[in-house]
């Protein structure tokens, strides 16, 4: 029976929700005088993992070219998940340049490739059966086919795309099973100097690393080639120096920053100390030395050869600029750098995406405040300098150009 306190709980939330609607309302309204670019689409379940593919293929007909989309999914209990890939159709940045107000669906709320001759079109070109939540999803650099998966079972597996029909099979079968973690995790990291060098890190403490090329035919199993231990303390990220085949970060729970080599019996040569669990780390694709942190109240700038001094931390920088009772914890919980610029990153924490341009006096530089749930995973294009993919709890994706010069 319904009691008046539950009724006046629901009448909160429900109130709450009005609230986030309103404001998404007015977003969506606003939009063409925000974005160059806007595309937003409804997933059936929300993914955990987002990741543009290094494939983009053009049209010599029309202004618009076709990209592809990794995705997973997080479904309810009781229902299958699968790792997905989409193709998106979006307009050339180097051919066309769109006028937001005669672009603009007012239907969708979108802008951007909304003419009859160019639609903005995105379809599931596959689906693979997985097993258990997709915590993270990367593709090999050296093959794009290639796709190692994190699950929420505390498995790693590993899928060659073109051993799968685009319907999905109605049993599990990966290609090659990784075995070695006993908890989840969401650290995955492909080596970009050494093909099939793959880096996993999870809640057990562990840091693995496995190497494909070792894989036999005979058995779809493979195990580590070399492990860490983290002394009990769980580990959120972990990623290859994209520079180094030895070199890689891991982030701790505990605060704790693990710069590691590999070719040493102790591994763990450096370390740094942050007051808070750090949840992201993203090496500089331009700098070899330079990489990012993210907790959830603070994104910070650290160097290999100064590990312990921050080059810039976000929470210093915003307390400086206001007073006590103004100041607002901007974290981090992803990022990713652009491609196309060093100074240039984009991360999230809560709903928020944030757009900084670390060589500019006011380094935020703009803020993509349309989602309506907690943003998952945020993606720079390697193709285009201001586009960005981000997915979130509220099961959209976004895919978004900020009319904002960075």
């Amino acid at each position: 029976m319904q009691t008046e306190s539950d009724t006046t709980h629901l009448g909160g939330v429900s109130f709450l929700e009005s609230q986030v609607d309103e404001k998404y309302f007015h977003w969506k309204k606003n939009s063409r005088f925000l974005y160059d670019l806007l595309v937003t689409r409804r997933l059936l379940w929300p993914s955990l993992s987002i990741e543009w593919l290094s494939v983009v293929e053009k049209s010599n007909e029309k202004p618009i070219d076709k990209y592809r989309l990794l995705l997973g999914t997080h479904a309810a209990e009781g229902f299958p998940n699968y790792l997905q890939l989409a193709d998106i159709d979006l307009p050339d940045a180097e051919q066309t340049s769109l006028d937001p107000v005669k672009y603009y669906n007012e239907d969708l709320g979108e802008l951007g490739g909304y003419s009859p001759q160019h639609p903005c079109r995105f379809q599931l070109i596959q689906r693979v059966m997985h097993n258990g939540d997709i915590n993270r999803a990367r593709h090999m650099p050296q093959n794009p086919n290639i796709i190692a998966t994190f699950s929420s079972c505390g498995e790693v597996y590993v899928f060659d795309r073109t051993k799968y029909t685009s319907v999905p099979a109605e049993e599990f079968f990966p290609n090659v099973h990784l075995q070695g973690h006993e908890a989840e995790g969401f650290g995955l990291s492909w080596n970009r100097q050494r093909n099939g060098k793959l880096l996993t890190a999870a809640n057990d403490s562990k840091i693995l690393e496995w190497d494909l090329q070792a894989f036999s035919q005979s058995s779809n199993v493979l195990f580590p080639v070399s492990s860490y231990h983290n002394n009990s303390i769980a580990l959120n990220d972990a990623e290859y120096n994209p520079f180094h085949e030895n070199l890689y970060i891991a982030a701790s729970d505990d605060g704790s920053v693990l710069v590691c080599d590999n070719r040493t019996p102790s591994i763990v040569f450096q370390s740094a100390q942050v007051p808070s669990s750090v949840y992201s780390v993203r090496h500089n694709p331009h700098i070899a030395s330079l990489f990012a942190l993210g907790t959830e109240s603070t994104l910070q700038l650290r160097d290999y050869r100064k590990l312990n001094v921050p080059l810039m931390d976000t929470e210093s920088m915003f307390a400086k600029k206001a007073a006590p009772s103004q100041v607002t914890a901007i974290g981090a919980t992803s990022m990713s750098w652009s491609w196309s610029s060093p100074s240039v990153l984009v991360s999230a924490c809560e709903n928020l995406c944030y757009l900084w341009n670390f060589e500019s006096e006011n380094p935020l530089t703009f803020v993509h405040g349309g989602h309506r749930g907690l943003v998952n995973e945020v993606d720079f294009s390697p193709f285009d300098p201001k586009c960005v993919a981000s997915v979130a709890d509220d099961n959209e994706l976004h895919i978004w150009k900020p009319s904002v010069p960075i």
